[in-house]
């Protein structure tokens, strides 16, 4: 030994100096510090550095599973394009709370915020500092987010495309009141009462100039009968139709109006009362698609001219295939001149019905 403490029999290294014992077999280099003539003591360094293990205060996160729906060939997705910056800014936000869990590994807490100055890095304040750091992208990466792209095709030289667009399109250019084609309609989450209302008048229109077998006449002896109701439609139908064709939702105390005494609306249990001068009409108009713009997410930019069907000509007697026909053809079957009433633009969005069929959201219109 080379500083002439003793050790008990078998020791291999001094617990003074930590010198190798005379007589280790090993024939390492011992690593221990040598003493020089004037007292100066120098640590010689070891043949193989010891292997250090590191371990992290805070275990690295992993990303979990996507569990949103996610697009599919010939379906629309459903995830809100509104959440996608937020779900960008949660997987920055567990990354840069993981890289700074390992550098308080690497240096014990060193440079960093502490809890109780005990060393130990807080948690709380890493995830809050993550965030508050991450705040600007989050802003940046939703604002700068481009449309996917659509995952239902359409073109207008297919032939059903061409019908499914015009079929929808027809809904608001055959209507004489509520929105129509001729109205200018911008799609929100939670639409105003008079929106509601121009929802419903149009629907109204709608399924009794298509004779909808939803619709119904009131019975004399029913109550509302002797309030001037004529009809009534199941209000959870309505409700269900103007989710469909305009992707929003109303509840039913939303659906009542009065605009006169032989125009109004009114919720009894679950029915949905109206009173309405309309009978039975002819059509107000046939759409000709004339140009489709891809703009991504499936959405899409319709521009269309709007023509008049012979007099007695009702929207329950126009075929649907007939808007997948040439121009001439639809006018022909339709008994129409060649010269367009008006044209008019929207912004419809297509998704999958539960049979499977290719049909719209309206998002805007003019």
């Amino acid at each position: 030994m080379k500083c002439g403490a003793k050790m008990p029999e078998g020791t291999r290294f001094c617990t003074a100096c930590g010198a190798r014992m005379t007589g280790d077999s090993s024939g390492a280099s011992s690593g221990a510090p040598a003493v020089s003539p004037d007292g100066v003591t120098s640590v010689a360094p070891p043949s193989e550095a010891p292997t250090r293990v590191i371990e992290t205060l805070h275990p690295v996160a992993q990303r979990p599973e996507d569990t949103c729906p996610q697009p599919v060939a010939g379906r629309s997705s459903s995830v809100p394009r509104r959440g996608r910056g937020a779900a960008v800014a949660l997987a920055v936000g567990v990354g840069a709370l993981a890289g700074v869990g390992i550098a308080a590994a690497l240096t014990s807490g060193f440079g960093l915020l502490k809890a109780g100055g005990d060393g130990q890095v807080s948690a709380t304040t890493v995830a809050q500092r993550a965030e508050a750091e991450q705040a600007p992208s989050e802003v940046d990466v939703d604002a700068e987010q481009e449309p996917a792209p659509s995952t239902i095709e359409l073109s207008l030289e297919n032939a059903a495309d061409r019908e499914a667009i015009g079929t929808f399109v027809s809904n608001f250019t055959e209507v004489g009141q509520g929105i129509t084609a001729q109205s200018h309609y911008e799609r929100t989450d939670s639409p105003d009462q008079q929106t509601v209302t121009d929802m419903v008048l149009y629907l109204e229109y709608h399924m009794m100039g298509n004779a909808n077998d939803h619709v119904s006449a009131v019975d004399a002896d029913d109550p509302l009968a002797a309030e001037g109701y004529a009809y009534r439609v199941d209000a959870t139908y309505l409700i269900d139709r103007i989710a469909r064709q305009f992707d929003v939702t109303v509840s039913a105390d939303q659906l009542p109006y009065i605009i006169s005494d032989g125009n109004k609306g009114a919720v009894e249990g679950n029915w949905f009362y109206f009173a309405t001068s309309v009978e039975g009409w002819q059509s107000m108009g046939v759409p000709y698609t004339t140009s489709l713009t891809d703009i991504g997410d499936n959405r899409y930019e319709v521009a269309f001219d709007v023509y008049r069907p012979a007099d007695g000509v009702k929207p329950v007697d126009v075929l649907l295939r007939v808007y997948g026909w040439p121009l001439a053809d639809m006018l022909d079957a339709v008994g129409a001149s060649d010269t367009p009433i008006y044209s008019a633009t929207a912004t419809i969005e297509a998704y999958l019905n539960d049979d499977g069929d290719v049909t719209f959201h309206l998002l805007r219109m003019n």
